[in-house]
């Protein structure tokens, strides 16, 4: 196997005279290995290609004689939308992280909730959950008075209901016994009783995802 020196010293033999003469003249022009201008303008200066300038610095930086070049900055990547979340996760993701949060969400609503906030997840707890528990569950991300809470489970949602995270994301979770899970988180919220409203929101979530997702109800 070759060492580092070893194709280090390699490469130094195999340096043309021409190149080692440009060298030369940089080393001249620049002896106290300061900074270099911009490759553009030392190649002009010195009247070679930026090909042939290359193969001259790098072989002072074989020869430690000058500094290497300092890397170049990263583009920052491109803010993930929606779009391309879903192409990069699953169903089970989203249920993972929709059951480490939202009873926090649900604990929170128990102590920030405003009585509108309360009335608004009654009217629809009384409306018979016609539109599923998207609404509840919005209003109670709403009301935990954190507006990244609101805006994180609008994009959970919006993953989830794409169509190819399969079928769990358009179950209508409106049966009487979702209708009433959903009240036993509402109920605490009402009452200010945080830890039995993350309680409720758990076992509401784990019965949907159980029916849902994994087929064992």
């Amino acid at each position: 196997m070759t060492s580092k020196g070893e194709a280090t010293s390699s490469r130094a033999q195999a340096v043309s005279p021409d190149i080692l003469k440009i060298a030369e003249r940089i080393r001249a022009s620049y002896p106290n290995q300061g900074a270099l201008p911009a490759e553009r303008k030392l190649a002009d200066e010195l009247g070679v290609n930026r090909y042939v300038l290359r193969q001259a610095l790098q072989h002072l930086r074989d020869q430690g004689l000058i500094a290497p070049p300092r890397p170049r900055a990263q583009p920052r990547k491109a803010r993930s939308k929606p779009d391309d979340l879903v192409s990069m996760t699953n169903p089970l993701e989203v249920a993972e992280l929709r059951r480490m949060i939202e009873p926090v969400f649900a604990k929170l609503a128990a102590m920030r909730a405003t009585p509108s906030d309360i009335a608004a997840m009654q009217k629809e707890l009384d409306n018979g959950g016609a539109n599923g528990a998207r609404d509840i569950h919005q209003l109670i991300a709403q009301s935990t008075g954190n507006t990244l809470a609101a805006e994180l489970y609008s994009l959970l949602r919006r993953i989830e209901e794409d169509a190819r995270l399969g079928s769990a994301a358009n179950s209508r979770d409106t049966s009487p016994e979702d209708v009433e899970r959903r009240r036993a988180i509402v109920d605490a919220i009402a009452s200010r009783a945080p830890d039995k409203a993350s309680a409720a929101m758990s076992d509401t979530l784990n019965s949907f995802y159980r029916a849902n997702l994994y087929g064992l109800d």
